[in-house]
């Protein structure tokens, strides 16, 4: 398994991805454009802004989506909590739009969320993220990539705890070559040298 540390390898915002790599994404996202106008209707921007940048990040760590087995850890759904009471000035911004688009793109996506989201076109589980089990429905050595934006700082918990958890759960559903793509807010592992210390103890658990 690859750890990939959204903010040490990207910079904020992707600030130091290549200008070329979202060049290229640029036009994948203007095909599937018309498609996902007429599924999901008219919006301010498709994708929006922060699954843009979630799109981003999986293309350059991945290489490309066809065919991948994705797996979004916190995905967002219809029925989200953020969604229901209408608190964001943009209510739908918690929808799924990061598994809509990548299944869009011919990735094989399965969302998992503590809320629902009926009839959509990718795998959606409804499912606590505590839970020791929550991963027992997904084949061992079956993902190419996992990815987790904005869970560990939205959980009323530990986030380091709560990552170490979701880690070691894992490890034996990613390929040997799998990717955990994560953003780190709320588990300590955002400065280099945090992250670079953790790393080391991570291979030296391996060997």
């Amino acid at each position: 398994m690859k750890l990939i540390n959204s903010d040490i390898s990207f910079g904020p915002f992707g600030s130091n991805i290549p200008y070329e790599k979202t060049s290229e994404l640029e036009p994948m996202l203007k095909e599937i454009e018309p498609n996902m106008l007429k599924l999901y209707g008219e919006m301010t921007d498709m994708p929006p802004f922060r699954n843009k940048q979630q799109l981003l990040e999986i293309y350059v760590s991945i290489g490309n989506f066809q065919g991948k087995n994705i797996l979004d850890l916190g995905c967002g759904a219809k029925d989200s909590w953020n969604n229901l009471i209408k608190i964001s000035d943009q209510p739908r911004r918690w929808e799924p739009w990061t598994c809509r688009c990548l299944h869009e793109l011919g990735a094989n996506i399965i969302g998992i969320d503590g809320a629902d989201s009926p009839n959509e076109r990718y795998t959606h589980l409804k499912k606590d993220l505590y839970q020791e089990k929550v991963l027992a429905d997904i084949p061992d050595n079956s993902l190419d990539l996992a990815c987790a934006f904005s869970i560990f700082d939205a959980m009323p918990c530990d986030g380091r705890g709560f990552f170490d958890s979701i880690l070691a759960r894992l490890e034996n559903k990613l390929k040997p070559e799998g990717i955990f793509l994560f953003d780190p807010d709320n588990t300590g592992l955002y400065k280099k040298q945090d992250w670079e210390k953790f790393i080391r103890e991570f291979e030296a658990r391996k060997i």
